[in-house]
Order: structure tokens, then C-alpha cells, then sequence
């Protein structure tokens, strides 16, 4: 944006790259104003009726337990990650340990990652508040928003036999809130849902 409150992007693949854009914020198009002057850069354009978050993992360099937090299109762990970042597929668990090449939102997934780093990704936010439980140990995400773990209620109530366990850099953590991008080991005593 200019002191005006104009919306500037910058072409970054295609036919024309590295142009400066007037972006036209009704209807997503826009008009070419001139060169940047340097080789390299990245832009992203995003439609205009569409609501898009922007996710930021915080990635450490080992097995991470994460979460797809919002709706993309390529779901894949290639799409989300670039292959140099990842070292393992992604594994869920149902019962057992269960290997996946695209991951479900609200679903937890292990994933090794070869450098600690930050990674972003764009996607619709993901509002569906609830989510399935079986009679074991759960491995889930949750949707795109914070969701403090004492405002979460079940169906039926009182299946709930543990607190949620988060991972990070030191290791097993007890969780206070769901946090957009994590997973979390919960375990029930019948199925159900929750209700984010």
C-alpha cells in the first residue's frame, strides 16, 4: 500500500516478471506500472471475494507434531513443504501409526523436518468446530482459530479421559489452548465428537 492506500504487488512468475502492479482490490485485476529493477521476487494474488489466512509454522529440526490449519487446494506434503524441508512422510494415527502423502484438516500428523525455520502457507480459514474421537488415544489439529482447551465440550459429554498433550522443542507438552497448525494426543473413553 502507498501513503494513499493504494495496493502495489509485484509479478513473480509467468510471462512478465519482476513488474511493479497497480492491484485493483474489487475486482482482483490489475495494471502493469514498470519494472522493479531486480532479478528476483515473489508475489501472491488472492481473489478478491475470498477470505485467505496466512499461516506461519514454526518448525523445529526433528519430528514435529502439526496440523493443516487452513484450506488449500494442493493438500499434499510436497505442496505445503518445500521437499528440501521435509525428511519423512506424514504419519497419523487411527489405532496404529498410519503413513499419509496429503493431510486432513483437523487430523495431527508427525512429520520430520530437516532445518528448523519458519514456513508460510495461504488458505481459506477453516471454521468446522468439531471433530471426530474414537475410544483410544487421538492424534488431532484443530481449525484456524485459538480455541482455549477449557471452551471445548463433547458429544456425549464426559469421554474425555486425559488432558491434550502438545510437542515441542523440549518435548511433550500439557496444552492450554488448541493453537492453529499444531496437533494434539488427546484420548477418549467412547466415541465422539468435539466441539470446538
Amino acid at each position: 500500500f502507498d501513503a494513499n492506500g493504494t495496493l502495489f504487488g509485484l509479478i513473480g512468475t509467468g510471462t512478465i516478471t519482476n513488474e511493479l502492479v497497480l492491484i485493483d482490490t474489487l475486482t482482483g485485476g490489475g495494471t502493469k506500472i514498470g519494472p522493479m529493477g531486480f532479478k528476483s521476487g515473489q508475489a501472491i494474488a488472492f481473489h478478491p471475494d475470498v477470505a485467505n489466512f496466512a499461516f506461519s509454522y514454526h518448525l523445529f529440526q526433528k519430528w514435529n507434531l502439526m496440523s493443516l490449519p487452513v484450506e488449500v487446494p494442493d493438500k499434499s506434503l510436497n505442496g505445503l513443504f518445500p521437499a528440501a524441508l521435509v525428511q519423512s512422510r506424514a504419519y497419523t494415527y487411527n489405532g496404529g501409526f498410519t503413513r499419509k502423502d496429503t493431510l486432513d484438516n483437523r487430523t495431527g500428523y508427525w512429520v520430520k523436518i530437516a532445518s528448523a525455520s519458519a514456513h508460510s502457507i495461504i488458505g481459506t480459514p477453516d471454521s468446522t468446530d468439531t471433530i471426530g474421537v474414537y475410544p483410544r488415544w487421538n492424534l488431532i489439529g484443530p481449525n484456524s482459530f485459538i480455541t482455549p482447551v477449557s471452551s471445548i465440550t463433547t458429544d456425549p459429554v464426559s469421554i474425555l479421559v486425559t488432558n491434550f498433550f502438545a510437542y515441542d522443542d523440549t518435548g511433550y507438552v500439557t496444552a492450554d489452548s488448541l493453537m492453529p497448525g499444531r496437533g494434539y494426543w488427546v484420548k477418549a473413553n467412547a466415541a465422539g465428537t468435539l466441539q470446538l
